[in-house]
């Protein structure tokens, strides 16, 4: 079926169906969420919030203190791609 829509009909498909899901629905704030499942340091390194993490860092928080998952500030902060947060991190 996608064949024969090509690229543009697909994207337009797939458009219209994020369009039907979505409507009514509640807006999803991934910061709020990240910051409710994960310890302060945690959520900030993985949100890339340099600033904040050199905060909490100063405040005493563990850096190498893992989560339920077993992952660390560290390795969230790797999985996002944020390399000057990596840096602070290895600092500490």
């Amino acid at each position: 079926m996608f064949k024969k829509l090509g690229l543009a009909g697909s994207c337009l498909l797939l458009f219209s169906f994020i369009t039907f899901v979505t409507q009514g629905a509640e807006p999803v704030n991934i910061a709020e969420q990240i910051r409710k499942q994960n310890p302060a340091l945690m959520a900030e390194a993985f949100l890339g919030h340099d600033a904040e993490v050199q905060r909490l860092l100063a405040a005493g928080e563990k850096p190498d203190q893992p989560n339920s998952h077993g992952q660390t500030a560290l390795q969230l902060a790797a999985s996002r791609g944020n390399a000057s947060t990596v840096k602070i991190l290895l600092a500490a």
